[in-house]
C-alpha cells in the first residue's frame, strides 16, 4: 500500500503477502542486505556482478539487482558504497596514453596513484563517491592534444597500434567496449573536469548508426546514477541562489534544503567525431538498416533528442545522422 502525505510518498511492502512478486521483492532486499553485511563484517570487497551470482535464482538478472542496490543506497543515505558496503565497480573500460611523458594522477585519501601506460590497461577503480572538493580528483600531468573516446574495442586496439608510429600527436585513448560501464563514465567525468577545455579536445569515435549514437548519448547527455554526481540549485534562508556553490555534490547522509537538482553526464563537452553517412573521404561501404533499427531510430528521436537544445551543434549532428539514416535506410560502421 502507499501512504501519502503532503511532503512525500512512502511505499510499504507487507510480508508475507499473498502475491508472490511482493514476497520476491522483500526477499531480494533482505538477501542483498545480508550479503552486504557479510562484506562489511569480513572486510570483503565485491562487485555487484559477484553479488548477483551468489543468488541467481532470486535476482533473476543483473538489472533487477542493480535496481535493488540503488534503492538501498538512496534509502540508507549512503554516499560511499566502497567504504560503507564493500561494493567496488567492475572494471571493463580500457585506457592507453600514447605519450610516455604523460601521466594521470588519481588523488584520494591523501595518496596519489599514477596511470602510466605502454600498452592498453583496464581503467583502475577509485573512490568516486567523495566530498565535493574532490570532483577533480583525477588530474592530467603533461600535455595532450586530444582525448579520443572510442566505441569499439577492435577500433581502439587498431588506433593504439597506429598511435605508436604517429609520434606527432599526444593522445589519450579510452574505450568502454560498447555501452560504457559506470566506472568508465565516472573516470571520464573526473578527468574531463580536471582539463583545460580550451586546450584539450574530447572527441567521440562512433558508428553512424542508432547504436553508435546511443552510446554517444550515454557519454554526453545521459545523467550519471542517482545520488553520485548531482548539481543542486539551492535557495538559502536569505533567498539567494547558491547554484554556483564550489562544493555542489550531494552527500545523501546530510540534511540540506535543495529546490532543484541537475544531474550531470559523464562528458558534456564531447564532440561527435565518428564516421558520417555522407562523408566522402573514406571507402567504407553503406550497410542496410533493419526495420527494428528504423523503429529504434524513430523512438530515439521522439523520446530523447526532441527535448534537447536545438542550437547545440553536437545535438544537431546526431539528429541529422539519424534522419539521413532513416531517409536512405542506410548506415555506416567504422571498419
Amino acid at each position: 500500500m502507499n501512504k501519502i502525505s503532503k511532503s512525500m510518498t512512502t511505499t510499504i511492502l507487507k510480508f508475507p503477502s499473498i502475491q508472490e512478486s511482493v514476497n520476491q521483492k522483500f526477499a531480494r532486499y533482505i538477501t542483498l542486505m545480508r550479503l552486504i553485511y557479510n562484506n562489511v563484517m569480513l572486510n570483503i570487497k565485491q562487485t555487484k556482478r559477484q553479488l548477483y551470482y551468489q543468488d541467481v535464482a532470486l535476482f533473476k538478472n543483473q538489472p533487477i539487482l542493480d535496481l535493488v542496490y540503488q534503492n538501498l543506497l538512496q534509502s540508507l543515505g549512503v554516499s560511499d558504497p566502497v567504504d560503507s558496503m564493500g561494493i567496488i565497480p567492475s572494471q571493463k573500460g580500457l585506457i592507453y596514453i600514447t605519450d610516455p611523458s604523460v601521466r594521470i594522477a588519481i588523488e584520494e585519501d591523501a595518496c596519489t596513484r599514477y596511470i602510466e601506460t605502454s600498452k592498453p590497461v583496464l581503467i583502475p577503480t577509485f573512490k568516486y563517491y567523495r566530498t565535493p572538493q574532490n570532483r577533480s580528483m583525477i588530474k592530467l600531468i603533461g600535455n595532450v592534444d586530444e582525448i579520443l573516446i572510442i566505441e569499439k574495442e577492435s577500433i581502439f586496439i587498431k588506433m593504439c597500434h597506429q598511435s605508436q608510429s604517429d609520434v606527432k600527436k599526444s593522445r589519450i585513448l579510452i574505450t568502454g567496449k560498447g555501452f560504457p560501464d559506470i566506472l568508465t563514465k565516472k573516470f571520464l567525468f573526473h578527468l574531463s573536469r580536471g582539463l583545460n577545455r580550451n586546450m584539450v579536445c574530447i572527441k567521440g569515435i562512433f558508428d553512424s548508426d542508432i547504436y553508435g549514437i546511443r552510446i554517444f548519448y550515454d557519454y554526453k547527455i545521459k545523467p550519471l546514477p542517482f545520488g553520485e554526481f548531482e548539481v543542486p540549485t539551492t535557495i538559502d534562508n536569505h533567498g539567494t541562489d547558491d547554484s554556483n556553490h564550489e562544493n555542489p555534490l550531494i552527500n545523501f547522509g546530510e540534511k540540506r534544503n535543495f529546490s532543484t537538482i541537475k544531474k550531470e553526464s559523464a562528458c558534456p563537452n564531447m564532440i561527435f567525431q565518428g564516421i558520417f553517412l555522407l562523408q566522402q573521404d573514406n571507402n567504407l561501404e553503406f550497410l542496410d538498416i533493419t526495420v527494428n533499427d528504423f523503429n529504434n531510430m524513430k523512438l530515439f528521436l521522439l523520446n530523447y533528442l526532441s527535448n534537447l537544445d536545438n542550437h547545440e551543434t553536437e545535438y544537431q549532428k546526431v539528429k541529422l545522422e539519424i534522419q539521413r539514416g532513416m531517409f536512405f535506410f542506410k548506415k555506416r560502421e567504422i571498419g
